[in-house]
């Protein structure tokens, strides 16, 4: 095991590469982990941007947008200016209603339309469900003989009365979106350990004086590369883990033992296209500085096009498109489908099934070069 204890000490050389990778993680565990904190102090903080258009105001309506300031903020705009509001996403919600509500709820016949665009469905959740609530309780109070002021009285007292265990529940989601923009978060700590702190390692062992040094005994070259996969493989998923670790335990009162189990088992299979990417750059490059151009041009760029950096929901389109062509995109699907309460065998395994292609391809071409240098150093 000579050559993987070599990797072992190189890594600890590799100063630089450790304290940026502590450093990021440092600034993520500080950003993420003291804004839930801050938002126990109020439930402004968690309120969603929304434009009211309605063709007859009334006590009914008025009262429904009083109830719900609890959750919005209101923004003044005319129905021609809802698609550009939306898609610069000034709102992300808007609530469209037809008619004169009060009498279109005596005949079980509202019209309204509830208008959103590249907001994800979790994001005006609470506020839709509360809209419907009150709706709901009304109508009720309503079918039962009671006159429209009184039940517009009766529905404010019931749904005010409830309202601390309404913020509860929208505050335990927040802090689970808290949980998962972090999670998403250790995909670029992982390529910066690959990339900036593997990859110069094996750089620095393909160097023509270590080589001979280690050679110089009966140590065949395909043992000598073995070990030099096992080490940054073992380096890879072990250095990943102890952050995973590290931001778990912080982050452990939001989540459930299931839900931490399963992001673990989606960070593992993370890890194995990028350890066949950092393995790959390493076996092609000959200059260190090679590896922080990759890990800027992959790292950020894969971040920035998955949704780690900026939410999904804020990207152009096209940018989507680009990004189903990273792996990163495939973990932040699984984590998706842990943060929504929507995970199944199926949908988990269909992601993991791309992360290991993108791996599988990358230990093809791995395969390729190798086969390549053995056939011209044999001619």
């Amino acid at each position: 095991m000579r050559v993987f204890k070599l990797f072992l000490r190189l890594s600890k050389e590799n100063k630089a590469g450790i304290i940026m990778t502590l450093l990021l993680t440092a600034l993520m565990i500080v950003l993420f982990y003291a804004l839930p904190r801050e938002q126990q102090a109020g439930y402004a903080a968690q309120k969603i941007r929304v434009s009211y258009h309605i063709e007859n105001e009334s006590p009914l309506t008025d009262n429904l947008k009083e109830y719900l300031s609890n959750y919005v903020y209101e923004s003044k705009l005319s129905l021609d200016e809802i698609e550009d509001a939306h898609y610069f996403q000034i709102v992300t919600l808007s609530i469209i209603i037809e008619g004169n509500l009060s009498e279109d709820l005596k005949n079980d016949n509202a019209k309204i339309e509830l208008y959103s665009k590249n907001a994800e469905e979790f994001i005006n959740a609470a506020v839709i469900t509360e809209l419907y609530n009150y709706l709901n309780l009304y109508q009720a109070f309503i079918e039962n003989g009671i006159i429209e002021s009184e039940a517009i009285e009766l529905t404010n007292e019931t749904l005010t009365n409830s309202h601390v265990e309404t913020h509860l529940v929208q505050q335990t989601q927040d802090f689970k979106v808290i949980a998962f923009r972090a999670m998403n978060y250790l995909s670029y700590i992982v390529i910066l350990i690959g990339l900036t702190i593997v990859v110069p390692i094996m750089i620095k062992m393909k160097e023509e004086k270590v080589l001979k040094r280690t050679l110089v005994s009966p140590y065949k070259r395909k043992k000598y590369y073995l070990e030099l996969y096992l080490g940054a493989i073992l380096y890879t998923v072990i250095a990943s883990f102890i952050i995973f670790l590290l931001v778990t335990v912080l982050f452990r009162d939001m989540l459930t033992v299931k839900e931490i189990l399963l992001y673990a088992l989606n960070m593992l299979m993370y890890t194995l296209p990028i350890i066949a990417i950092s393995v790959f750059t390493g076996v092609l490059s000959k200059k260190e500085t090679i590896s922080s151009i990759v890990s800027n041009v992959f790292g950020l760029g894969q971040s920035f096009l998955v949704g780690v950096f900026i939410g999904r929901e804020y990207l152009d389109p096209s940018m989507k498109v680009i990004g189903r062509l990273l792996p990163g995109n495939y973990l932040v699907n699984a984590n998706e489908f842990i943060r929504d309460g929507t995970y199944t065998v199926n949908n988990l395994m269909g992601e993991y099934l791309m992360l290991i292609l993108f791996a599988a391809i990358f230990v093809g071409l791995l395969i390729v070069i190798n086969i390549y240098k053995k056939h011209k150093r044999v001619v």
